[in-house]
């Protein structure tokens, strides 16, 4: 691929999409400099997201866009519940977080319950058998 877009240097005449962040591509051996363009996406926003749903789902449901090409309510519930499961399970290992996904993802679970409150780390840290 480098040999194709190095042949004739022109930019836009590719767009490769894929999900690297910066610590994944520290293990590429080549460098990218001069070759690479990297746009990091965040969730829909209120006005992007105006378009297809009202503020009230987009504040149900949040901004991750896979959320929004599901066609029921249990579809996206099945989505919401695997995704922290497989950021946690695939995503944080490769860079490098060793601790075991069910406290993670039981560590996650607390945390969300006690969002806005007065932190507490003893219970949490109790809860986690630790």
């Amino acid at each position: 691929m480098r040999h194709i877009i190095d042949k004739r240097k022109q930019n836009g005449r590719f767009v490769l999409l894929g999900s690297s962040g910066p610590i994944l591509l520290q293990k590429i051996s080549e460098t990218l400099a001069g070759r690479i363009g990297i746009l990091e996406l965040t969730p829909f926003t209120v006005a992007e997201s105006s378009c297809f749903c009202s503020w009230a789902t987009r504040w149900w449901w949040g901004g991750l866009p896979p959320l929004y090409d599901l066609d029921t309510e249990e579809q996206r519930l099945t989505w919401l519940q695997s995704y922290p499961q497989t950021l946690l399970e695939r995503e944080l290992p490769v860079i490098g977080v060793r601790v075991p996904a069910r406290r993670l993802l039981r560590f996650w679970t607390m945390l969300s319950y006690v969002h806005g409150q007065l932190l507490n780390v003893y219970m949490l840290a109790k809860s986690l058998e630790l």
